[in-house]
This record gives C-alpha cells, structure tokens and sequence, in this order.
C-alpha cells in the first residue's frame, strides 16, 4: 500500500480527540489479549494514527497499558455509581454493576488481577480498584469505616469476590444474577457477628 493511500486513511484531529482514540483502540486490544501480545502497530492502526503519534503522546507501550488500565478503573468507577435509595437495593447495584464490567472487559479484568506483580505501578491500580469495592460495600450497608473490624472483613471478602469473579469469567458455570446474589450473601454473613439472629438477606 503506497504511502498517499495510508496518510488518506488518517484524519487531522485535535490533540485532546486524538489521544483519546489512541487509549479506547489500546483499551480493545488490552482488553481481548495479554499486553506483551499487543503491539504498538496493531495500537496505532486500530486508531487510525501513526505509530509516532502514539509514542509522541504516551511514551511506549508500557506507559499507554497503565494508562489504558487507569481509565479502566474510571470506568469501573462511573459503573458502580449506585442511585439514591435504600442500602441494600444500592449495594445490589453496585455489586451487579461490578459483574457488568468484569464481563464486558473479561480478559482485562483477568489481566489486571493477575498482572498485580508486573511492577509496583501495576500493584497500585489494582489496590485502588480494591479499595473501590470496599468503599462501595462500606456506602452501600453505611458501615463505620473507622471500625478495624469491618475493614478487615471487607479485605477478605473483597480477595474472595475477586477470586470467585475469575472462576466465573474463566467457567461461566453459574448465572450472572446467581453469582451477584451469592457476592451479597457472602458479604452480609461474614458482617454478621456469630451468633447473632436475623442477619438481612440479599433479597431484602
């Protein structure tokens, strides 16, 4: 293909418009494929720029995958966003929200968990997505988070519903509804304090 015929495909856009295409064509290719499969070509191609454009706005591929993982965690962030109402209908929300974005991103989401030992950068965005599902846990049953208790057990569960999303993505042996109720349930027995009657259910 002639070098007019490759230029004739790339529109002039505004540096703002143009990076953002840049990260959503990353962001797809992340999303489907390990990062050390993905190529800096494929990435510009996919965008309709050049391969110097990209590492004119980003720097290399390394730094587009953290950023491309950062916009992930936003997006997690805008999806999660319970509505006003009662905290166990906000949870739910939430909580399925969740399994929504696990679902339409699933081989990012797995990369994103696993890939929490390629460098310390990598480890912050996956505690920060951590730290978002518990603050949502903590909104959504208006929990005390000065409570070390509640923290810790919001630790765990959070480690749990993570290993337990994985399994799901990776088998798809129970239905999506099924598993956002059993997240719930977990999470509402292991705040429940032994012994004590009545604790509420996922369907209250």
């Amino acid at each position: 293909m002639s070098r007019t015929r490759v230029n004739a495909t790339r529109r002039r856009l505004p540096v703002a418009q143009r990076r953002d295409e840049i990260l959503a064509a990353a962001q797809r290719l992340f999303g489907t494929r390990r990062s050390e499969d993905v190529t800096i070509d494929e990435i510009a191609a996919a965008a309709g720029a050049s391969r110097a454009l990209v590492y004119r706005y980003f720097g290399g591929k390394r730094s587009l995958y953290l950023h491309a993982l950062l916009a992930a965690v936003d997006e997690l962030a805008r999806a999660v966003e319970p509505p006003p109402g009662p905290p166990l209908s906000r949870l739910r929300f939430a909580v399925s929200g969740y399994l929504d974005f696990a679902e339409r991103h699933a081989h990012g989401y797995v990369a994103l968990l696993r890939g929490a030992s390629q460098g310390a950068e990598v480890a912050e965005i996956v505690n920060r997505t951590r730290e978002l599902i518990a603050e949502l846990a903590f909104e959504g049953l208006e929990l005390d988070r000065a409570c070390p208790r509640l923290r810790l057990v919001l630790v765990g569960w959070v480690a749990a519903a993570e290993a337990m999303t994985l399994h799901w993505l990776e088998h798809r042996d129970l239905a999506r509804d099924d598993l956002a109720g059993l997240l719930i349930e977990n999470l509402l027995a292991v705040l429940s304090p032994p012994g004590r009657a009545g604790t509420p259910t996922a369907r209250a």
